[in-house]
């Protein structure tokens, strides 16, 4: 994250920050789209006697929390940065 904006002691160069973006998109890709089979798979072992029915809200309820929390992160993180950026004038 220190790659896409202006740090002390790095360069503030256009290059550096598309490469910080790059390495940024990258890592939530990879993380973002492995949580909800991942977590599907854990919960669906423990679950594997309900109903069909269970099943697919159990899979709803996952896409919504995940998606939920990656809202809010979208909403806080650049609050939290705007603070930090205040105090710590980067």
């Amino acid at each position: 994250m220190l790659l896409t904006g202006p740090c002390p002691g790095l360069p503030d160069k256009i290059w550096l920050i598309c490469i910080g973006i790059l390495i940024g998109g990258i890592g939530g890709a990879l993380i973002n789209n492995n949580v909800v089979p991942s977590l599907n798979q854990i919960l669906m072992r423990n679950y594997a006697s309900r109903s069909n029915e269970f099943k697919e809200r159990l899979t709803n309820n996952i896409s919504a929390i995940n998606t939920g929390f990656f809202g809010l992160g979208s909403i806080i993180g650049p609050i939290l940065a705007s603070t930090l950026q205040a105090a710590f004038s980067f």
